[in-house]
């Protein structure tokens, strides 16, 4: 199951529903709406248009270009840091949607196209960054059929140089999808590979360190201990003696997985139950992630001992993904494919506003 499915999990008559969304304003206690115009965090619009041509696409990268799939009419709006990002068209989806990687420059107002996808393979799905910006990695599917038919795909991930340049295919040891890769302070990679028919696995390097029947797991994520990662687990069946839906400390040689937070938590009382958790990064011992109630979507932050929780954000949008900490932990970014951008948050003032245009798949570049 993905994060886009996980939002239809719940159905309900329409007078419920209705009088569900009616109540949001009233039981979202702690937490803010976003959606308000006034008092920007940034001055609006600053145009890039400094792209590197086509014809400039490393040669070394095994990959190939197609004048179809380029896009480089982005604006950017406030960057705190640089970025990487892989833009789809209008946020509807199309098949050339995620197959150009951009590095974004905040301080000269510039992105330079540093990989092209081969147009019948799938586009990026995730990306992250090192944390000393030297190489990102990223997932996604190359084709697996005869030349310009793609009829069937193989899961790949890969890492380069931050330039583009050394591309290599990391071998994946289990079979299923490949998600969420995550460079850890020394370089080691924690990633997920999800099999629909039987459960999710963690990864570090060629290690599997968390697995367990029919418990859907989201992406991992380093803290400062380089032992353990943490990852939200959320069982398949509600009534799972072992595990609830919750952020989880896993460590790493013994595969135990301890929570820090779970849908009983006592700061989650104000509301309607939380049904999922997903979408988490750290910065500064600071844990974000993503809790989806009944009608309405939560972003917190939590200590990694699962200390001092505040709500940073509250909407009805359910079309928040891949919430990121940009470094230093002041703001936070998430993909919004029905607005098509990628939108930026404040979490001390908790104003918004749109950050990238158009939507993409990103990941923060540490200075």
């Amino acid at each position: 199951m993905t994060i886009s499915t996980a939002m239809t999990i719940s159905r309900f008559p329409t007078v419920p529903f209705i009088l569900a969304i009616i109540s949001i304003p009233l039981i979202l206690i702690g937490c803010v709406n976003l959606f308000e115009d006034e008092n920007p965090i940034a001055p609006p619009f600053i145009p890039i248009d400094d792209i590197i041509p086509a014809d400039t696409v490393r040669v070394d990268s095994t990959q190939t270009d197609s004048a179809s799939i380029r896009h480089d009419d982005f604006a950017a709006f406030h960057l705190p840091t640089g970025l990487l990002l892989s833009p789809h068209i209008d946020g509807v989806w199309h098949p050339q949607d995620g197959h150009r990687l951009y590095r974004i420059d905040p301080e000269i107002q510039s992105a330079s196209l540093i990989l092209t996808r081969k147009p019948n393979d799938m586009g990026i799905q995730w990306i992250t960054a090192a944390l000393d910006g030297s190489r990102f990695g990223f997932t996604s599917q190359d084709s697996a059929g005869p030349a310009d038919v793609g009829w069937s795909w193989e899961p790949v991930m890969y890492v380069a140089f931050m330039d583009g340049s050394s591309l290599t295919r990391v071998a994946i040891p289990s079979q299923g999808i490949v998600e969420a890769p995550a460079f850890s302070a020394d370089g080691r990679i924690a990633y997920k590979i999800s099999d629909p028919a039987i459960a999710d696995e963690i990864w570090v390097d060629e290690t599997r360190v968390f697995s367990s029947p029919y418990v859907l797991a989201g992406a991992p994520a380093w803290g400062t201990n380089r032992d353990e990662i943490f990852v939200p687990l959320n069982p398949m069946d509600p009534h799972n003696r072992t595990y609830k839906s919750g952020i989880y400390r896993i460590n790493i040689s013994s595969g135990v997985a301890e929570p820090i937070v779970t849908a009983d938590s006592a700061y989650f009382n104000s509301g309607f139950p939380v049904q999922y958790f997903h979408g988490l990064s750290i910065s500064n011992g600071r844990i974000l992630f993503f809790a989806w109630h009944t009608s309405y979507v939560t972003a917190w932050l939590v200590n990694t001992d699962g200390s001092a929780a505040r709500c940073v954000s509250s909407t009805t949008n359910w079309n928040m993904t891949s919430g990121q900490l940009a470094p230093g932990g002041r703001y936070f970014a998430y993909g919004d494919p029905g607005r098509n951008g990628v939108y930026l948050v404040d979490v001390e003032t908790a104003k918004e506003e749109k950050m990238i245009e158009p939507y993409g798949k990103f990941a923060w570049i540490p200075r």
